[in-house]
């Protein structure tokens, strides 16, 4: 019986926990056999001429690219369950009225929105909110369906106006930039996607 070395056991693990990441994904769940699950065989398999830290090291890179895509897709998927289920976004952007466009008529611009780093929080639920501001503000507020989002929309204006009269952070921000609250059916995101063209 042929002994085990520790570089191997690891790489075994790098190899299952990278397989069943493919196979756990929702975009490729399902019973059949899919080209992407085939792909990810074939890339462990392959993995054997290389040496072991770097066939873990190829793993450990493929496998960070697997739950990036996986967080993504869940991600889309929460946001389409929320507003399927008549839920909405208010979120907060600043404006940029000064993008250049082209030279058409003389020279045109266009307004970009982009979403406040600092946003709306009433409960200071989310885990990745750093910017305990006085007035509680972030960029995106999931409003639920039971919920008024036009209400949630007024109470962060008046959180926005309170910070143009208080003295912190958000004080220079809001007072020196155009900022507009939207209720959309998406959390805030940059716009437009792309650049538009004169018309």
């Amino acid at each position: 019986m042929q002994e085990t070395t520790s570089e191997e056991t690891d790489l075994d693990k790098a190899q299952g926990a990278f397989l069943k990441a493919v196979t756990n994904m929702p975009a490729f769940a399902g019973p059949e056999k899919t080209f992407d699950s085939s792909m990810a065989m074939a890339l462990v398999e392959g993995l054997a001429i290389f040496s072991a830290d770097s066939a873990k090291e190829m793993l450990r890179t493929a496998l960070n690219s697997v739950t990036e895509h996986d967080r993504k897709v869940r991600y889309e998927a929460e946001i389409q369950e929320h507003v399927e289920a008549g839920g909405k976004y208010v979120n907060i952007y600043v404006l940029d009225h000064t993008n250049y466009g082209g030279a058409a008529e003389g020279g045109w611009y266009y307004t970009s929105g982009t979403p406040l780093s600092i946003g709306y929080n009433r409960h200071h639920d989310d885990p990745d909110y750093r910017h305990h501001s006085q007035q509680n503000l972030r960029n995106t507020t999931k409003v639920n369906a039971l919920d008024d989002p036009e209400r949630v929309k007024a109470e962060v204006n008046k959180a926005l106006n309170a910070a143009r009269n208080g003295d912190h952070k958000l004080n220079e921000l809001v007072n020196e930039y155009a900022i507009e609250v939207k209720v959309e059916d998406r959390p805030a995101e940059y716009w437009p996607a792309v650049t538009p063209h004169y018309q």
